[in-house]
């Protein structure tokens, strides 16, 4: 009992220890603030009273620690405004930058701040050059029949159903100004085909379900809004499939005339094992795309939801494996695949984190290869 006393006793200690520093940081930062918000009103009133060059010194030590972003903002606003009255315009510009930095979705306003200030905001931008996002959504596909193929029998009749499938991964946009970017995603993508073959021998039925996983990496230009709580956007673009595995999964129904004697009539489905596809199709496929989606500010980050429509391009059947002795001692059944293109309708939402870049509008340019390409060799050497 007296060791549990002790333990309690020092337990208690501790907490009122911590509390108490706890309640001193608090009130320095209290106080911070306040003598940090009593130096603007020094430098406010200095301004007013046309006394500009005392305000760099008044407004130094809490720039270095001390403003909130709400402060800070409000200091380099003044601080623009002395250098612009003064004839220092490299300081003008140097002060709007830092107020970019402090807040990088800052937009100048003729409603409430000073008309120089906002003709000098023109000559910046915040824009991100690059934009990662992450993403992650449903899809549903259906064919473009190019040929049917069949070893059992003619007259078969087969319908395609839809079937939801997935797909996870991100992408990155290369902003080329506030409203246009060039966008390149990576994602893995299964696919899922249903369909149903009937009068199979005059009377039976397959029912075939084909899963593709892929990996898509769709190439697009995307026009978006760019400012507002909301922003839409749409975009076209080129998307090619790499595949990473495909097989089938076959049910097949017996029906028996009745008229036979001995007939059971209809049979369960007998299932049989996965089939792999790998070897029938094609390793590359491509599609064209079209989409667009909305994206929500929440911060200094976006969450969006988008729909992407991908219409296939080409074949992914390989008609030289389709049909081979190979594949015969596989399935056993003789069963081939149809010659198609795939196409889907995928809905995703995900989550944009711009890496701001806060610059003179023309400073940012293209390095390494990238930049030889836009510009030439030449420019960057420069």
């Amino acid at each position: 009992m007296r060791y549990v006393k002790r333990i309690l006793t020092i337990f208690w200690f501790t907490c009122t220890v911590h509390w108490a520093f706890g309640q001193a940081d608090s009130t320095a930062i209290s106080k911070a603030v306040t003598d940090c918000e009593a130096s603007l009103s020094v430098a406010t009133g200095e301004f007013n009273a046309g006394r500009f060059f005392s305000l760099p010194s008044i407004l130094q030590s809490c720039l270095e620690d001390g403003f909130t972003k709400e402060q800070r903002v409000r200091a380099y606003i003044l601080l623009c405004q002395v250098y612009l009255i003064t004839d220092n315009p490299s300081e003008a510009e140097a002060s709007y930058l830092n107020l970019l930095k402090a807040d990088p979705e800052y937009i100048a306003n003729s409603a409430v701040d000073p008309i120089d200030v906002v003709f000098l905001s023109k000559k910046f931008t915040t824009t991100p050059v690059f934009t990662p996002h992450l993403r992650a959504g449903i899809n549903t596909s259906f064919i473009s029949l190019i040929h049917k193929a069949a070893t059992n029998s003619n007259g078969v009749i087969t319908s395609y159903h839809l079937k939801p499938g997935w797909n996870f991964g991100g992408g990155l946009d290369w902003n080329i100004s506030e409203r246009l970017a060039l966008s390149l995603d990576a994602l893995i993508s299964r696919y899922t085909i249903n369909s149903t073959s009937k009068k199979i021998y005059r009377r039976d039925e397959l029912d075939n379900i084909t899963k593709l996983t892929w990996l898509v990496l769709p190439l697009y230009i995307k026009y978006q809004d760019s400012e507002g709580k909301f922003r839409p956007y749409g975009y076209a673009g080129w998307a090619f499939h790499l595949r990473l595995s495909a097989n089938a999964s076959l049910s097949n129904i017996n029906k028996e005339s009745p008229l036979n004697p001995g007939s059971i009539g209809l049979q369960f489905p007998t299932v049989g094992a996965d089939i792999p596809l790998n070897s029938r199709q094609y390793a590359l496929n491509q599609s064209l795309i079209f989409g667009g989606g909305m994206k929500y500010k929440w911060g200094k980050n976006y969450l969006f939801a988008d729909l992407r429509l991908h219409l296939g391009f080409t074949n992914i059947t390989n008609p030289e494996k389709n049909i081979s002795f190979e594949n015969k001692d596989l399935t056993g059944n003789g069963f081939v695949s149809n010659l198609y293109r795939v196409n889907s309708l995928n809905l995703t939402v995900g989550y944009v984190f711009p890496v701001y870049n806060p610059r003179k509008k023309g400073d940012w340019k293209a390095g390494g290869l990238l930049g030889k390409i836009l510009y030439g060799k030449n420019e960057i050497a420069k």
